[in-house]
């Protein structure tokens, strides 16, 4: 018979994988996927409504900026915590469990895994590029181009993943 390597009386070792589950899904499926898209709508209508000789609007990308900022610090601090924590969790909780969704899922995770790391660049490139992709109409562009990327990223690893757990 398979023991858990850790037990929790007070509360249920499937309880502890749900809550940190609920609070990653909720992070990062509605940062990720959710909030992303619409900033970088909000900067490519910054863009579209600047006038003749400026490339963006200088207090709307400044402001879409700053809730970049926080949505940049959430997932890659919350979010990837506690996606950390899931396997963590059920790693300890429940081994051979975790095991065998590797085992039977090697190949859709594997490209899970490759599909977050190109997010993973995606976003750090999409933040800290900012700034520096005010200087000229074309590097906003391309930082707007890099941004939909990460939508379309974030969108795959999700994809992905509930395609997994749902089967």
């Amino acid at each position: 018979m398979d023991f858990p390597m850790f037990h929790l009386d007070w509360l249920n070792d499937r309880f502890l994988i749900a809550l940190i589950a609920i609070l990653h899904v909720c992070i990062n499926h509605g940062l990720a996927v959710g909030f992303i898209p619409y900033i970088t709508r909000l900067e490519q209508q910054g863009v579209m409504n600047s006038s003749a000789n400026q490339i963006t609007n200088p207090e709307w990308d400044a402001m879409v900026y700053k809730m970049m900022k926080v949505g940049f610090i959430i997932t890659t601090t919350l979010g990837a915590m506690t996606g950390v924590g899931i396997w963590l969790s059920v790693s300890v909780v429940s081994p051979s469990s975790i095991a065998s969704l590797i085992r039977v899922f090697y190949w859709a995770w594997f490209i899970e895994w490759l599909v977050f790391i190109t997010e993973v660049v995606l976003i750090l490139i999409y933040f800290l590029t900012w700034k520096n992709s005010n200087k000229s109409l074309k590097a906003k562009l391309r930082h707007i181009k890099f941004g939909w990327f990460l939508s379309i990223f974030s969108w795959i690893t999700m994809a992905i993943i509930v395609s997994i757990l749902g089967l």
